[in-house]
C-alpha cells in the first residue's frame, strides 16, 4: 500500500492542475444518505459508475474535507474488495492501474459534516430541515462526484431519515417505508442524466398537494405553517408548464415539484424540484416570473445544460428570456418591453462596477450569477429574434433543445444551429455581443444646415474600441404633433439621419431611440 500511495503523491501535482477532470465520464450516482435529529453528521455508501475515457493508473474524483469540517472516506472498494485510498486537497485518489475494465463500478462509505451544499439548519418556523444545495460545483461538499456540468450522469438517491420527515428529489418515488418507529426510507430513481448541480434531495416536514397526476406529474411541497398562502401562490406553476411546453418541446423530465426550502437561492431549478427561498411565500401571487423563470430552466440548464461555466448565459440567460417570453404572452408585449428597459438599466449599473463579456471566464463562480449572465444574455436572444425574425428564430430554438436536450452545448453550438436555420452569418454578432465587454453607448446631436433650412440628427457611437454594427430605430417627434421612424444602419462610429425636407430643427420636440426596445445599448 504504501508504494501505491507514493505513486499517488508522485501524480497528485499534475493532477490538481487539471482541474475538470476529462479522463472520465460517470454514466451513475447511486447514493444512500442516513440523517438524523441528533446531530448534523450524515452518513452515506455511494456507488459510483464510470467509464475510463483514457488510461489513467489514478483516479481523481470530488469530495471536500479541511481539517475541522466536512466528509471522511472510511472505506473504499471494488468488485468486494478494499482498495487504498487518498484523500487530499478536498478530493479523493484511487490507484486503478490493476483494474483493467474501462467501466468500473466503485463504493464508498464516508460520513462527516457538510461545510455547504448539504444545507442543514431550521426553517424559519424553527423546525429542521435538510437541502440540496449544489450550484454552481458545491455537490462535492457532501457527496463524492466529478463536479462539473459536462459530466452528466444518472442518480438514485436512498434516504433514510426519522419518519416525521418527507423526502423530494430528482426522478420518481420508488419506494417508501417504515423501517422501525423512529426512521422511514425513501427511494428515488432518476432515469435522465443531470448534471451534479441540480442533483439533489429536500427533507423536511412538508404538506403536500398533488395538482396533475396524468400528463406530467406535478406537486406543491411547503412548509405546513404557510400552507394556504404558499399552494395561492404556486396556484400558476401548471400555466406555466403547459406554455413552455407548447413553445419549446415536452417538459423532459419525470415530474415537477416546487418545493419551499431554506436554502441559499431565492430560486434553485434542481431537475425534477424546483426549490425556492422559504420566504418567497407570502399568498399574494407575487412569484409568477420567479417560478416561470426556473421552470424554463428544466429545458434550458438542467436538460441542455452549458458546456462549461463561460457559458452560463446559455441557462440564465434564457431562462430570464423565456421569463419575458411568458410574460409578453400573457400580459403584452409591452410588459415585455418594460422588463427587458428594466433590465438594460441593470446592465448598465452593474458595468460600472464590472465590464466583462458575457462569455466570462471569471474563476470565481458565483461571481457569474450577475447581470451578464441574466439581463444581458437576455439581451443577446432578443435581439437575436429581431435580427431573423419570430418563426425562424424559434425554429431555432426548438432545434437547439432537440439536438442538445440530455447534452452540453457551447455559445458556438447555439450559434451554428441558428447560423444553419436562418441562412445567415452570426460571426459579427457574436463576438460584438458576447465576446466584447463593451456595450454600445449613443449621442444625438441636432444639426441643421441654415441655408437650406433642413434638420439632420447625428448619431455616434461612444463606447471604446471597435464600433457595433447595429440597426437601430429612431423615433423623432416633430412639433405638429406628427412623429416620424427611421431606421438606423451603423457600419462606423457615426451614422447620419436625413430629416425630411419640410422640417426644420426647430420643429423637432423629441428624439427617442430604439422605440419599439430592440437593441441593447446606452444613451448618453
Amino acid at each position: 500500500m504504501k508504494g501505491i500511495l507514493a505513486f499517488i503523491f508522485i501524480v497528485l501535482f499534475s493532477i490538481i492542475s487539471l482541474g475538470q477532470n476529462k479522463t472520465i465520464d460517470i454514466l451513475h450516482y447511486d447514493i444512500s444518505l442516513k440523517v438524523t435529529d441528533n446531530n448534523d453528521s450524515v452518513f452515506i455508501q455511494e456507488n459510483i459508475l464510470l467509464v475510463k475515457k483514457e488510461p489513467i493508473d489514478t483516479l481523481w474524483l470530488d469530495l471536500y474535507k479541511n481539517e475541522n469540517i466536512g466528509m471522511t472516506v472510511h472505506q473504499v472498494s471494488f468488485q468486494q474488495k478494499d482498495i487504498p485510498f487518498l484523500q487530499k486537497d478536498h478530493k479523493i485518489y484511487i490507484p486503478i492501474s490493476t483494474i483493467k475494465q474501462d467501466t468500473i463500478k466503485l463504493y464508498f462509505s464516508f460520513s462527516g459534516i457538510p461545510k455547504t451544499g448539504l444545507i442543514i439548519q431550521k426553517n424559519k418556523f424553527g423546525h429542521r430541515t435538510f437541502f440540496g444545495d449544489n450550484w454552481p460545483n458545491r455537490a462535492r461538499h457532501w457527496f463524492i462526484c466529478n463536479d462539473h456540468l459536462s459530466d452528466k450522469a444518472t442518480v438514485d438517491f436512498s434516504v433514510i431519515a426519522p419518519a416525521h420527515y418527507e423526502v423530494i428529489s430528482n426522478g420518481i418515488k420508488t419506494k417508501e417505508i417504515l423501517l422501525n418507529s423512529s426512521f422511514k426510507q425513501t427511494n428515488y430513481k432518476c432515469k435522465y442524466i443531470l448534471p451534479t448541480k441540480v442533483m439533489v434531495v429536500g427533507i423536511a416536514d412538508f404538506k403536500i398537494k398533488n395538482v396533475e397526476k396524468e400528463a406530467i406529474p406535478t406537486s406543491f411541497w411547503v412548509y405546513p405553517e404557510n400552507a394556504t398562502q404558499a399552494f395561492d401562490d404556486l396556484s400558476v406553476a401548471p400555466e406555466i408548464l403547459s406554455f413552455f411546453t407548447e413553445l419549446v418541446a415536452p417538459y423532459p423530465f419525470h415530474k415537477l415539484a416546487h418545493v419551499q426550502s431554506t436554502t441559499e437561492f431565492g430560486g434553485m431549478e434542481n431537475a425534477g424540484c424546483i426549490f425556492y427561498g422559504e420566504n418567497e411565500f407570502t399568498g399574494e401571487k407575487q412569484m409568477e416570473m420567479l417560478i416561470a423563470h426556473e421552470t424554463a430552466h428544466q429545458w434550458f440548464g438542467n436538460c441542455a445544460t452549458e458546456s462549461d461555466w463561460k457559458h452560463l448565459w446559455l441557462s440564465e440567460g434564457f431562462a430570464t428570456y423565456f421569463t419575458h417570453l411568458y410574460a409578453e404572452k400573457k400580459y403584452g408585449k409591452e410588459l415585455l418591453q418594460k422588463r427587458l428597459l428594466k433590465d438594460r438599466k441593470r446592465i448598465q449599473y452593474f458595468q460600472k462596477m464590472y465590464k466583462a463579456p458575457v462569455i466570462d471566464h471569471n474563476d470565481h463562480l458565483m461571481q457569474l450569477l450577475n447581470p451578464n449572465s441574466y439581463q444581458r444574455g437576455s439581451w443577446v436572444l432578443h435581439m437575436l429574434r429581431q435580427e431573423i425574425g419570430d418563426s425562424l428564430f424559434f425554429q431555432g430554438i426548438r432545434k437547439y433543445f432537440h439536438i442538445f436536450q440530455y447534452k452540453n452545448a457551447s455559445s458556438k453550438d447555439f450559434f451554428d444551429i441558428m447560423e444553419s436555420v436562418s441562412g445567415q452569418d452570426f460571426t459579427t454578432f457574436y463576438h460584438q455581443w458576447l465576446t466584447n465587454a463593451e456595450i454600445p453607448i449613443i449621442s444625438t446631436t441636432i444639426k441643421q444646415k441654415c441655408f437650406r433650412k433642413k434638420a439632420s440628427i447625428i448619431l455616434m457611437q461612444k463606447q471604446k474600441g471597435k464600433p457595433f454594427r447595429l440597426k437601430l430605430e429612431t423615433m423623432i417627434h416633430l412639433k405638429n404633433g406628427t412623429k416620424e421612424k427611421i431606421n438606423t444602419h451603423f457600419d462606423g462610429l457615426e451614422s447620419t439621419i436625413k430629416i425630411p425636407v419640410n422640417f426644420k430643427k426647430k420643429e423637432i420636440v423629441s428624439i427617442q431611440l430604439d422605440p419599439e426596445v430592440k437593441v441593447l445599448f446606452f444613451e448618453k
